[in-house]
């Protein structure tokens, strides 16, 4: 089976209407009287709830099952992938193609989509799976969003991403790689090309099995090594916006892909559920690894 990651959306609510700082907050499991996980549940149970092509993306999702594993914690069984390129399928046993997919279908991956709504607190979370195909996750809380605007005439919901805690940055062990992003084209290249703009990007990886010292983010941060300079260019720097973009590695061995001129930018909360090889995880399995993440994510917040 490919690898299949998880990442995670923090749903709040609050009074319409009002700036974020002066609105009233709502418990997620109190909604003037209803409790989110039904509503959600009451919805997404809808035939029409999710159309299955979506014209905009041209994703595909197709609700396959929903549960509710416990009081406060469901799960939407889908399929999902994306629309829009022809091809032929293949079968590895064979020479010929086994089925021809034209631009309107679109071959899907299962993934699966969780709602955990605490018995209190001012956040419930929402997790999505990924996989090569895709993920359901956003389209589905997306569309949730639009239709409580719409139902609801006094309290508004807000959905963000969810990031590592601010502590993880501080606990950086190596470098994976490091990506050069610059705005602009040197002036040899904008001649050659008879192009005004472009963007040229460098990826810079150290020789394989090998990482770059954690302490390299201090020198790419400061003045000795400019974005242009870096990848030898030095013009580009007074041109167009640069990036430095750097993979890092921290101490639990997960990577993080981190904007290097920005010291304070933390990563997204995303975690590897299975590897390359390995079988997807049982409903009861993901169950007990949202709920962990779930403890690990509300501590941070302090709303445990």
């Amino acid at each position: 089976m490919p690898k299949r990651s998880l990442s995670v959306r923090s749903l709040r609510f609050r009074q319409k209407y009002k700036k974020p700082e002066d609105a009233e907050k709502y418990a997620p499991s109190d909604l003037d009287g209803c409790n989110l996980i039904d509503l959600f549940e009451e919805w997404i149970r809808q035939p029409d709830a999710i159309p299955l092509m979506d014209e905009q993306s041209n994703e595909c999702v197709k609700i396959k099952n929903v549960a509710r594993m416990t009081d406060s914690f469901l799960l939407i069984d889908t399929l999902t992938g994306k629309r829009g390129e022809e091809g032929e399928l293949y079968d590895p046993e064979k020479d010929e193609p086994v089925f021809h997919i034209s631009e309107d279908q679109a071959p899907t991956g299962h993934t699966r989509a969780c709602l955990y709504v605490p018995d209190r607190g001012e956040v419930a979370l929402f997790f999505s799976e990924h996989c090569q195909r895709g993920s359901a996750g956003y389209r589905l809380v997306r569309s949730f969003a639009s239709h409580y605007s719409r139902s609801s005439s006094s309290i508004k919901l807000d959905i963000e991403t969810v990031i590592e805690g601010t502590d993880w940055l501080d606990h950086i062990r190596a470098i994976r790689d490091v990506e050069v992003k610059v705005y602009a084209l040197p002036s040899d290249a904008s001649k050659l090309l008879n192009a005004q703009e472009g963007i040229v990007s460098v990826s810079i990886k150290p020789q394989r099995n090998k990482r770059f010292s954690a302490g390299l983010l201090g020198a790419l941060r400061g003045d000795i090594a400019k974005p242009g300079a870096i990848i030898g260019f030095p013009e580009l720097d007074d041109l167009g916006e640069s990036k430095i973009l750097a993979t890092v590695e921290g101490d639990d061995g997960r990577s993080k892909k981190i904007d290097v001129m920005q010291e304070n930018t933390v990563p997204k909360f995303y975690r590897t559920l299975s590897e390359n090889g390995e079988p997807e995880l049982t409903d009861d399995q993901l169950l007990e690894k949202c709920l962990e993440y779930a403890d690990e994510i509300f501590s941070g917040l302090g709303q445990r």
